[in-house]
């Protein structure tokens, strides 16, 4: 191979790296995260048992004035489409740019 052609390899090589990784990051870090349990209106404690009781065991806040948070998903969607394009196009240069540099 010529300096030429290896230097072009090594670029598509990181420009996959960068596409793929970033795309990678920006999936993990779109997709649904659960809290998975009620929390307080103002400082999102754990409020699971203190419901009944009307006061909040963190920071001692009424439950009428801070309210209650019900378990919630939560997604990203935008990261989550942004990564896939990012993804797909680490996916299209391995798959049809470095094959027909080879």
């Amino acid at each position: 191979m010529r300096d030429e052609e290896i230097f072009l390899l090594i670029l598509v090589v990181a420009f996959v790296c960068l596409f793929g990784g970033t795309g990678l990051w920006l999936v993990m870090a779109g997709r649904p995260r659960r809290r998975g349990y009620p929390a307080c209106g103002v400082c999102v404690a754990d409020v699971t048992g203190a419901v009944e009781g009307g006061v909040c065991p963190a920071c001692g806040r009424s439950f009428a004035t801070a309210g209650v948070d019900p378990p919630r998903r939560k997604t990203r969607p935008a990261l989550l489409a942004v990564g896939i394009v990012f993804l797909s196009i680490a996916l299209y240069i391995v798959a049809v740019v470095v094959p027909a540099m080879l």
